[in-house]
């Protein structure tokens, strides 16, 4: 009972998910076991890591040389531009919900498929 209801507890099948790399923001492995060359952007999939990407992005550091000249993302303000998933492509970052491999996140056998067809 709890709180004068009748409550049931059920026992589940034992699974912690399919790891997420937070260096290469793959799935299907723990960031120990990554073999990257260099630490992914989970926004923009570059060749830095989240908090870098002010810095290095080529979308938010700005360019002087430009024509026009491209003014740096002012501190304090996200990222306006257009995110990118290392895994599916599509517009969004990679530890996002709306990435059709964070919903298959319980699926290791989808994972491994999926990869396979990239």
């Amino acid at each position: 009972m709890f709180r004068g209801r009748p409550l049931w507890i059920c026992s589940s099948s034992k699974s912690s998910g399919v790891p997420l790399c937070t260096r290469c923001w793959k799935w299907g492995h723990p960031v120990g076991r990554c073999h990257a060359a260099a630490a992914k952007c989970p926004r923009c999939s570059g060749p830095h890591k989240l908090e870098e990407h002010r810095a290095v992005a080529g979308c938010c550091k700005g360019n002087p040389k430009a024509d026009p000249p491209q003014a740096p993302t002012p501190g304090g303000e996200p990222c306006p531009h257009t995110p990118h998933c290392p895994n599916c492509g599509k517009n969004h970052s990679a530890h996002e919900r709306a990435c059709v491999f964070w919903s298959h996140r319980f699926d290791q056998l989808w994972h491994v498929e999926k990869y396979r067809q990239v």
